[in-house]
């Protein structure tokens, strides 16, 4: 879907003639090199395809669709050739901290682990709160949280942010874990031993399980099997705990949804994402034409279709030879400025805009305007929350709560509980 999504913005700016960077401002064709970033099932292929595109094509810009961890050692390896990396995911805070020398070389689209835990809290608030109410707990009895994460950069990230900001029976986070109410299950991410963290979970017996954790909860199969092994337990079915799943889970939904529906409970399962933007015209517009050519696709992917509109002006914006560093100087001339947007019957117009020295731009995308961070280059992410539902069969429904992180609270319609939240 990534490539696709990629693939249908390139064709849109070559249809319109390309991109007017060569010699007396010349358009061109913009042309992409896709290569290969699963590790999990080709050990090596990043450095391999890094070096490729970093020696022999000579790339000065890369669309970086990889891994925090796999990002900065893609970076640090080719640190001397000064490549700028813009990445459509997650970064995380080594990589944005002032200290971390990356030359203003990297910018991202999705945020980073930080910008979630403040919603995090607030869901585990309004869950708490629903427990309490449908197994009669008094406000006396404690309730149990359990937080999965792995030594993976991001979820050790998410972790770190995520951790010290729950609270429940009334403590913080800290007090409740000397109080025995929470305990952290933490797996190796490339070796998991999910049959330990199942166990451990089990004898823990949580109300709530809170992912901050990537594959070992959906491919790694603990979901299931701590439902497989709860029924075996002879507990009753309506003690069973909860999950608030994680925004790299909800990038992985697919297997959890078949799971899910064959259930009896799919309210069990809510979690956090990144929200697209508040108006919804150019994710709509962007959903309708991705639906079109490729049927029953997951449509929640226009940050893929936004970077290759972002680095294209970029370039356009740069008035210089195209190397890495000016292209990421030439970043902060989308920020603000005339208001254009990622969409295909805006393009000649924002590159004749952009053509001309000193014009700068605003340019929004289906997650939103560009509300990034100049300093860090990270594009400050909207937390939402999914959930699932069943009409017949089990559906997702994405981005039902909008966190405000001024107010401190959800706006939307939770539709998968009755009156949850807000």
């Amino acid at each position: 879907v990534t490539v696709w999504s990629s693939r249908m913005a390139l064709e849109d700016i070559n249809a319109a003639g390309g991109l007017p960077v060569g010699d007396d401002g010349e358009s061109r064709p913009l042309v992409m090199v896709v290569c290969n970033s699963n590790e999990d099932e080709h050990k090596g292929v990043i450095k391999r395809g890094m070096s490729h595109l970093a020696d022999d094509v000579r790339v000065q810009s890369v669309l970086a669709t990889l891994r925090p961890r796999d990002l900065q050692q893609a970076f640090e390896d080719h640190i001397a050739k000064k490549i700028f990396f813009l990445s459509p995911i997650s970064l995380t805070s080594t990589m944005t901290d002032s200290q971390y020398p990356n030359g203003d070389l990297v910018w991202n689209l999705l945020g980073q682990p930080s910008d979630f835990a403040p919603a995090y809290a607030k869901l585990l608030e309004h869950l708490e709160t629903y427990l309490r109410k449908v197994r009669s707990i008094d406000d006396d009895t404690p309730i149990k949280v359990a937080v999965v994460t792995t030594d993976d950069d991001f979820d050790a990230d998410l972790y770190q942010f995520v951790y010290p900001r729950l609270r429940f029976n009334g403590l913080s986070s800290a007090k409740n874990a000397m109080d025995s109410n929470l305990a952290v299950v933490e797996l190796e991410a490339a070796d998991p031993d999910i049959k330990a963290a199942v166990d451990q979970i089990i004898a823990f017996n949580p109300d709530i399980i809170v992912s901050a954790a990537g594959d070992v909860m959906t491919q790694g199969g603990l979901i299931a099997q701590v439902r497989s092994f709860w029924a075996s337990t002879g507990r009753p079915e309506g003690e069973r705990p909860y999950y608030i799943l994680s925004p790299y889970n909800a990038g992985d939904l697919g297997s959890l949804i078949t799971f899910i529906d064959s259930l009896a409970a799919p309210e069990e399962f809510m979690g956090i994402s990144a929200a697209s933007a508040a108006d919804t015209t150019l994710q709509n517009a962007y959903a309708s034409r991705l639906r079109k050519a490729h049927p029953m696709v997951n449509t929640d992917t226009g940050n893929y279709f936004d970077a290759v509109y972002t680095l294209a002006y970029a370039m356009v914006a740069a008035h210089a030879p195209l190397t890495g560093p000016n292209i990421a100087a030439a970043m902060p001339s989308l920020l603000e400025g005339e208001p254009f947007g990622t969409r295909p019957d805006e393009i000649e117009d924002t590159l004749a805009w952009l053509v001309e020295p000193e014009q700068t731009i605003a340019l929004s995308g289906t997650l939103g305007p560009p509300d990034y961070d100049p300093e860090t280059g990270v594009r400050a992410a909207t937390p939402a929350v999914f959930c699932f539902d069943r009409q017949g069969i089990v559906t997702l429904e994405d981005q039902v709560l909008r966190y405000d992180r001024e107010k401190d609270e959800f706006t939307g319609t939770y539709p998968c509980i009755q009156n949850f939240a807000p």
